[in-house]
Parts: C-alpha cells; sequence; structure tokens
C-alpha cells in the first residue's frame, strides 16, 4: 500500500498489480509465487497455503534495510483495500494481473471489480494465454491487455500480411521487456510441444531488449491506426522508458 500510495501522490495515471487467493478465499495483491523473498527467506510456502490471518508481515531486504534504515513491516493488503484508492481518486486507473489458473479467483476479483461503478477504470489481463482467454470469455466487456504468445501470433500474422484482415480481442498491445532466453523458452509450458529448433530461433527473434522483432515502426503506426495504444512492459531501468518513448509507445509500466 506504501508503494500504490507513492504512486498516486506522483499523479501516476494507472497502478497494475497480481491478485492471489489465500486458502480461506480471501483475494490479496502479492506478486510472487511464494513468499520467501519478501520476508527474507522466513517463510516459503505460496500464499495459495496459507489463511488470510496466518500471512507474516513483509520486511525489507537486509540490504535496503542497511542503506536506508528502514525497517517498517508491511502487511499484504486485501484487493479490496487496493480498490479504495480507486474509490478514492477519479481519475486513476488500474490494471489487474492473474498468474494463476483459478476459476474462483476470477469469479471474486471480478464480483469485487464491477462494484461501486470500478469497471470503466480497470484493466485486467493475464500474460498467460489460457488464462487471458478465459478472462475475455467470462466478461467480453473488461479490456484486456495482449498475451505473451499472443503477441507473437500476432506479430507473425503482420510480417506474413494478413493483420490488417483480421480481428483482435485485445484493447492493448503490450510489448515485455523482460529478457526471453533460450533457456526460458525450453521451460515454458505453452511451447513444450514446439520443436527446439523453433524454440531457438523465437530466442534469436526476441533477442535485445527491446526485443528487435517486437519493435517494427511500421507495425506500430498499424496498431495506432487501428486504434490500440502500445504500452512497453517490465520498464525497470531508465534506458527501457527512453526506448519506449523512442520507439513511439503510449505508455509504461
Amino acid at each position: 500500500m506504501a508503494a500504490f500510495r507513492h504512486a498516486v501522490a506522483n499523479k501516476i495515471d494507472c497502478i497494475e498489480l497480481d491478485v492471489r487467493r489465500t486458502l480461506d478465499n480471501q483475494i490479496v495483491v502479492f506478486h510472487d509465487a511464494n513468499l520467501a523473498r519478501m520476508t527474507n527467506g522466513v517463510v516459503q510456502k505460496s500464499i495459495e497455503e496459507m489463511n488470510y490471518a496466518d500471512l507474516p508481515l513483509l520486511t525489507p531486504s537486509e540490504e535496503v534495510q542497511k542503506t536506508s534504515g528502514d525497517t517498517t513491516q508491511y502487511a499484504i493488503p486485501l484487493f479490496e483495500e487496493v480498490l479504495g484508492l480507486i474509490d478514492e481518486n477519479p481519475k486513476l486507473c488500474m490494471i489487474v494481473e492473474f498468474k494463476e489458473n483459478d476459476d474462483q479467483l476470477i469469479e471474486e476479483v471480478h464480483r469485487r471489480i464491477t462494484a461501486k461503478e470500478r469497471k470503466n477504470r480497470i484493466i485486467w489481463f493475464s500474460l498467460k494465454t489460457d488464462i487471458v482467454t478465459k478472462l475475455r470469455a467470462y466478461d467480453p466487456s473488461l479490456p484486456t491487455i495482449v498475451g505473451a504468445l499472443e503477441a507473437l501470433q500476432f506479430i507473425l500474422y503482420y510480417y506474413i500480411g494478413i493483420l490488417p484482415f483480421m480481428t483482435m480481442p485485445f484493447a492493448v498491445f503490450g510489448i515485455t521487456l523482460q529478457e526471453l532466453p533460450l533457456s526460458k523458452l525450453r521451460s515454458e509450458k505453452a511451447l513444450a510441444p514446439v520443436p527446439d529448433v523453433i524454440k531457438r530461433a523465437l530466442a534469436w527473434l526476441l533477442d535485445g531488449t527491446p526485443p528487435w522483432f517486437l519493435t517494427s515502426p511500421a507495425l506500430f503506426r498499424h496498431l495506432q491506426e487501428r486504434g490500440y495504444p502500445i504500452w512497453f512492459l517490465g520498464c525497470n531501468e531508465e534506458r527501457h522508458i527512453e526506448a519506449g518513448e523512442k520507439l513511439g509507445a503510449h505508455g509504461v509500466l
């Protein structure tokens, strides 16, 4: 909550977050697959394995404590608590990401975001194709960002010349700036049936930050002409933001 409030205080346009469901069906905001990193290794369990009342306080890393002197502990917030920022700030929007394929999580999140006229300021999505497809089916009126493999699919359609004749199910074209080496492609479950030679070719196409294959100016112009905003995701360094500005992205996360 401290990070979200800091963003709002600095007049940010939008906040992005990940949602997870506890063992006792509380919806919380938390990024990692388990609690180890945010508790300095004290708790190794995942959010899904614990009841909400048993979730630990988050502790700054030893490095942060040494450099800043900040030893403040923070509670993992409920999703409803973060949604309160939308109620308090009429111009703020929110991007909600799903990392787990969980029907009940989708249902509970949807119930909360459709309350209090919040729906028109929320995008929900997942980089995983099976989850984002499920989100679109659950509520087609809620906008989504393109999935990771889906983005490759539509870029290929562009390069072979058929994209202008196709409809696209997403509202925002997002390009991830995360490195996608061959080792990561080989570990991706969705690519398991794909021959290794194809994975090697993809690793070459996706080399660089941002990957050169994903950032064709002509592709961007085509998407812009059709009304699709282009966002750069995973911008963790100044050079990433500069690349977004140079290439004509509408926003950076």
